[in-house]
């Protein structure tokens, strides 16, 4: 269908035969094509059609306006705000308008135009008054564009210094900022090289809410439809590439490097590479007042005779595997080369020592063979030498036990009776070690720090618990201050933009309960020095406050009515509702209204609510939302106890609780650990110090070693020299004694075990199908599932940490990374059930569920969920890199909060085949 002059145009299709129809309209116009007119069926719309679309900040904007009547514009540009307005007179239905663009405008503008009329009392028919529309252009400002020329040397070898230079136009110093990245790490996390010019002088979407009283004021014929927003972004393609070849090799990155431009725009660095085998990818950003420019190179860092060394990153003892050491010829020469090794740490291994020819650019892939022989860390060092050349490839790796070794803590409270344990019971003889510790009364809250600060996850309530401990013994330690200052840079990755906190960093979803625990903890830390910035502390409060009257339950509001007023944002009312109902609340709650009511200065408020025996009110336990147990309501008593009535003698009571709560040195959970260490501490500190404990350790030897409590002692054993006891004897003062084993136990029975969790896993094929026991080649894709159900449970047990150590010999397949292969796509995939034959599980087709988050790591995988008692499955994918025999570790998932429940399951071997 030619068509031969711009317009609207109505096709329609009809059937002969049944008489139906269909029709549609469009629009046609050829390019440049200045005959255009504008819709007829848009009576109430009008067209701008922009000259040029891309203009300098104070050139002229020409626009052709088409509007459905004659009437008076209002023409507007706007960005962030109205930048510029003109009151236009339109006297045909096609005219065209010039604006000048604001010398300030950055990034753009959107141009719109209202057209209204008078109103025609003698007209039959009601037609539109007011007609509008828009369009929208870019600002250039080529002006401020800074051109970098980057020079690097092409090549270059590890370690050297080499020069680098940048150079811009010349005019004004300008700061020039350098850096370098393997680009591997680049390709992996699909990274595109910073723009400051588009960044601070590119197009973005503007933020420009019209509000418009015309509909309010007359009725049209037809309300328009809105006026669509026109936005300078464009959405960006994903990148997407196949399965990358999985090399472990060294990254490298350059960075912090910057410097001034002299007279001519020249800046020049000299940059000490890494020892890094590779290509590398050069940016440079440079700034100069309000110009802006960027660029990036490549170039390569190798030796004459490059060198590649392949272990895995993790293997178990027993484990045998292939490395190899790719040796290239990168000369233009034959090479005679040997190779050499070297290592330390529990790894027996090998390499083809003998002499070898290499011809110009050929490879040579040598395989070092090694067998795993006991826990401890390796380094392999390969030396390639032979006609001038002398090259070292190096590599590390961690041997660590498929089956964890046991650990366990006894403490003993050192007095005038003799003490006495013997670290053999329930431990293998032939393994293991024993740490002996002993120091003032203060030691036995050790335990529980250690515990804190080796914590492997890092959620809201676990980074807060850990910095609350800190705080709590005031050690002043440099160490224990930087790990403050990094818990609070943490949390600040978890805040939401209402001012609250989630669970995790980088959540969207607020937590009440854990945002008022985290308002006191940054509170107090900013009381003891550390920086907390003033607006955060005050966007709490007012989610805090936004909360009190919402769906909440009264505990929740308890805390939180503590923290506002700990956070100077007391709210008198809400507090004295809730001790109306202190009858309904539970000892943790209550002592948050204790605390409360210090904190707004209402001792007798307080008084009143520890007269009603808040020992004797109920406690309740809740592993989600609001994190309780009777041990943390007995903590939070405790400290509000201290800080109303310090000289009372129930104290005690409170304190003989916590105490006795306690098994190997700490508490059921990070929670409990971090307030039940801050109170005991805080009431410890109300006590009149006995003097340190003075005495003696008989080993079972017959040696004596003498404690004269004023040095900590510390000292560690092989469970081998000990053949009984260890005794301690003294009198007078107070101590404590640490004792920690850790070594195999006796017990050498299966570990798997179901504590109301189910936790299973097994590995799929690249089909889906389960491998069984069959080997998996090199660069195969394993598919993970891994099976979470709480039988019988009424609800959901949520806050389950599963931790999936990986076989050595297998490398996560981050989907995060865009060089990542993706799983294969299928539906529903498995549901358990009890097999009546064998009472192994089955696998049937199921749900797959999204956990909370994955981790992952370099030797294990890291699960946060929920199980329910209808089972569901998480998947994720594994790739085998290197060839052996490797220990497949058992799968093992708990309550974070609930000890009680655990499972753990699925020990064995698999094996990677060339």
């Amino acid at each position: 269908m030619p068509l031969t002059e711009s317009g609207t145009y109505r096709v329609i299709g009809r059937d002969p035969a049944t008489k139906l129809e269909t029709r549609v309209d469009f629009y046609a116009a050829g390019f440049g094509d200045q005959r255009v007119t504008h819709a007829t069926d848009g009576p109430d719309r009008v067209t701008l059609q922009l000259e040029s679309d891309r203009l300098e900040p104070g050139a002229t904007l020409r626009v052709r306006v088409l509007s459905p009547f004659l009437g008076t514009a209002l023409v507007t540009i706007e960005s962030d705000e109205v930048c510029a307005h003109h009151v236009v007179a339109i006297t045909a239905e096609e005219q065209w308008v010039e604006l000048p663009v604001p010398t300030d405008l950055v990034g753009g503008g959107t141009v719109i135009a209202s057209v209204v009329r008078g109103i025609d009392p003698d007209a039959v028919d009601w037609q539109p008054h007011r007609a509008r529309g828009g369009g929208h252009f870019i600002t250039t400002h080529s002006d401020r564009n800074l051109d970098i020329a980057l020079d690097v040397p092409a090549t270059a070898r590890p370690g050297e210094r080499v020069t680098v230079t940048a150079q811009i136009p010349a005019g004004d110093p300008a700061r020039i900022q350098l850096w370098a990245v393997d680009r591997g790490i680049l390709q992996a996390g699909a990274y595109q090289a910073p723009d400051p010019f588009a960044h601070y002088l590119g197009a973005r979407r503007h933020a420009v809410d019209t509000v418009d009283l015309y509909d309010e004021l007359v009725v049209d014929v037809q309300r328009p439809e809105g006026m669509r927003r026109i936005g300078g972004d464009a959405s960006a393609l994903e990148l997407r590439r196949g399965p990358a070849k999985l090399e472990r090799r060294v990254s490298a990155i350059v960075t912090g490097i910057g410097a001034d431009t002299d007279d001519t725009g020249r800046a020049t660095f000299d940059v000490t590479l890494p020892d890094f085998r590779g290509s590398l990818r050069w940016f440079a950003v440079a700034a100069r007042e309000t110009s802006f420019g960027s660029a990036s190179t490549d170039g390569t860092v190798d030796t004459p005779v490059g060198l590649r060394l392949t272990l895995p990153r993790v293997v178990a003892p027993g484990d045998r595997f292939d490395g190899t050491l790719e040796v290239t010829n990168g000369t233009d020469q034959p090479v005679r080369l040997v190779a050499e090794l070297e290592r330390t740490g529990p790894l027996g291994c090998q390499v083809d020592e003998e002499p070898f020819e290499l011809a110009p650019g050929a490879v040579r892939v040598l395989s070092v063979p090694a067998l795993a022989e006991a826990d401890g860390e390796v380094a392999v060092r390969v030396r390639v030498t032979g006609e001038g050349i002398d090259e070292t490839a190096r590599a590390n790796l961690l041997v660590r036990a498929a089956l964890p070794p046991v650990s366990r803590v006894d403490l003993i409270t050192l007095g005038d009776e003799p003490m006495a344990l013997d670290p053999r019971e329930g431990f293998a003889s032939d393994a293991g070690i024993v740490r002996v510790r002993v120091a003032g009364e203060a030691l036995d809250l050790e335990p529980a720090l250690q515990a804190l600060i080796q914590y492997p996850f890092g959620c809201a309530e676990q980074t807060s618990s850990r910095m609350l401990a800190l705080l709590a013994l005031q050690r002043k330690d440099a160490l224990d201050e930087a790990q403050i200052d990094r818990g609070i840079r943490h949390l600040a990755s978890m805040r939401t933009p209402d001012g609250g906190m989630a669970y995790w960093a980088g959540g969207r979803l607020p937590n009440v309960w854990i945002t008022a625990q985290v308002a006191l903890i940054l509170d107090r830390a900013s009381e003891n020095g550390h920086t907390v910035g003033a607006a955060w502390l005050d966007a709490m409060a007012n989610f805090l406050h936004d909360q009190l009257g919402r769906d909440v339950d009264d505990a929740t509001r308890c805390i939180s009515v503590h923290a506002l007023a700990a956070l100077d944002r007391p709210h008198e009312g809400w507090t004295a509702r809730l001790t109306d109902r202190q009858n309904d609340l539970d000892r943790g709650a209550r002592a948050h209204l204790i605390q409360a009511w210090m904190e707004i200065g209402r001792p007798e408020r307080a008084l009143a609510l520890l007269a009603s025996d808040p020992i004797g009110a109920p406690a309740t336990f809740a592993n989600a939302g609001r994190l309780t147990s009777p041990t943390v309501q007995d903590a939070r008593l405790l400290q509000a106890w201290i800080a109303c009535a310090p000289n009372d003698p129930e104290l005690q009571r409170l304190v003989e609780r916590i105490e006795a709560a306690r098994d190997q040195g700490r508490w059921r959970n990070t929670l409990e650990d971090a307030l039940a260490l801050t109170a005991l501490a805080a009431a410890r500190d109300l006590r009149e110090s006995t003097g340190p404990w003075i005495g003696t350790l008989q080993l079972p030897d017959g040696r004596s070693i003498a404690l004269d409590g004023a040095t900590a002692f510390d000292r560690t054993f092989d469970m081998t020299d000990l053949g009984g006891a260890l005794t301690f004897e003294g009198s007078g003062g107070s101590g404590t004694a640490w004792i920690e084993r850790m070594g195999t136990p006796l017990a050498t029975a299966d570990p798997a075990k179901d504590e109301h969790l189910v936790v299973r896993r097994r590995y799929l094929d690249v089909n889906g199908e389960p491998i069984a026991g069959r080997p998996v080649s090199v660069g195969d894709l394993i598919q993970v599932e891994v099976l979470l159900e709480a039988p019988g449970a009424p609800g959901s047990i949520p806050n389950l940490a599963i931790v999936d150590l990986l076989p050595g010999g297998f490398e996560v397949e981050n989907p995060r990374l865009s060089t990542s292969q993706a799983l294969p796509q299928r539906g529903e995939t498995s549901r358990a059930v009890e097999a009546s034959t064998n009472g192994e599980i089955q696998w049937h087709g199921l749900k797959v569920a999204s956990p909370d988050r994955v981790e992952f790591r370099e030797d294990r995988v890291l699960i946060f969920g929920r199980a329910t008692a209808e089972p569901s499955v998480v998947r994720y994918a594994l790739r085998a890199v290197t060839p052996g025999v490797f220990a497949v570790p058992p799968i093992q998932g708990s309550s974070m909060y609930d000890p009680s429940i655990e499972s753990v399951h699925g020990s064995g071997v698999v094996e990677v085949v060339r």
